[in-house]
């Protein structure tokens, strides 16, 4: 199975602890990823880390290769229209958003 992963915040290794042994291809994308995580990650055949400046450009083909997708990016405005640019597009992708703001869960998630 595959999963995608855009952003990186302070839990993103904590979630990749957890599903790198259960997928069999995990791509995390954001705009700029640190030398330690990219260092810590590179002996992983299944976890792929790629910096791609024009994530909002590419949103919709990196949707299209993914079996799940999570968006993680520290910006909680960004992860929700990111969400529904995606469901816009591609109702049928299992999608999870991490919304940090609790006001702007209960706008959007009610």
């Amino acid at each position: 199975m595959k999963i995608t992963i855009i952003g990186i915040n302070e839990i993103t290794e904590h979630i990749l602890r957890y599903i790198e042994d259960i997928y069999e291809d995990i791509s995390i994308y954001d705009i700029q990823i640190s030398a330690d995580l990219k260092n810590k990650y590179k002996s992983k055949n299944n976890i792929t880390i790629i910096e791609d400046n024009e994530i909002e450009k590419n949103l919709f083909s990196i949707s299209e290769k993914a079996e799940k997708l999570l968006i993680l990016t520290k910006d909680d405005v960004k992860n929700i229209y990111f969400y529904y640019k995606i469901r816009n597009y591609n109702n049928d992708l299992k999608l999870l958003v991490l919304i940090n703001d609790f006001s702007l869960y209960e706008i959007y998630c009610e």
